[in-house]
């Protein structure tokens, strides 16, 4: 029941995205049942195509900003708690 909802919504705003590109006359489209499966499949993959990024995107900010952040916690408190001088990197080679 769920997905048939949703692909009566999504051919209403199939509907609803030519009526507004012939309104405002952005480019001669008709409204024929070609166009609006057209319009039906783009926006069926485009949400599949959010609905994996999304998924790909937490994994990737878990990965790439959460893990490191932790490490770098964990470094500077190690570093403090032993008395160790903090080595920063030294980027001044790459200018």
């Amino acid at each position: 029941m769920k997905y048939v909802l949703q692909g009566i919504l999504y051919l209403v705003l199939s509907f609803i995205i030519i009526f507004l590109i012939q309104y405002f006359e952005l480019y001669p489209l008709e409204m024929n049942i070609q166009n609006i499966l057209i319009i039906f499949v783009v926006l069926l993959v485009l949400r599949l195509l959010f609905f994996i990024f999304t998924k790909v995107f937490k994994l990737f900010i878990f990965l790439f900003v959460f893990l490191p952040l932790v490490g770098l916690i964990i470094y500077v408190v190690y570093m403090y708690a032993t008395g160790q001088d903090i080595q920063w990197f030294n980027i001044g080679w790459f200018l």
